[in-house]
């Protein structure tokens, strides 16, 4: 089973934020839509990196004053590991399991078409025979 399916299933929006945007913005967009984790884009939609509730937290820490000046291109983690939509979920699972990644982007050309997150992948590992037995078995080695 390939990580599309995943994404077509979930038929969620991606929220995003751009490098531009302020850190209390993007800590904002979070809260607004219950989320941990938003996607950073560029110029034509294009995927620069991630901000997570963890690097919002981080930040905080190192000067909470300094945070109002601060912008998301400051904070983003910008070498992330993704997967293409073709992926499958057990290569999805053994990347975010010893990782230790609780999402993973889905992209295309570019772009960010969808987000998995473990969740996700262990539920759709569970509704096809064998899968996760093998996935785990894979992880293992």
């Amino acid at each position: 089973m390939e990580v599309d399916l995943i994404v077509r299933r979930k038929n969620r929006k991606v929220i995003t934020v751009t490098p531009t945007s302020t850190m209390i913005d993007a800590a904002k967009v979070l809260t607004e839509n219950r989320i941990g984790l938003l996607m950073v884009v560029g110029d034509e939609g294009k995927f620069v990196g991630v901000l997570s509730e963890r690097d919002i937290v981080k930040a905080v820490a190192g000067g909470a004053d300094l945070i109002h000046g601060m912008t998301v291109d400051e904070v983003a983690v910008k070498k992330v590991v993704a997967c293409r939509p073709q992926t499958t979920v057990a290569d999805v699972f053994r990347t975010m399991s010893t990782r230790g990644f609780r999402h993973m982007p889905v992209i295309h050309e570019g772009k960010v078409v969808g987000v998995v997150s473990l969740t996700d992948v262990l539920l759709s590992m569970a509704q096809e025979p064998g899968a996760y037995e093998e996935a785990m078995q894979e992880a293992a080695t």
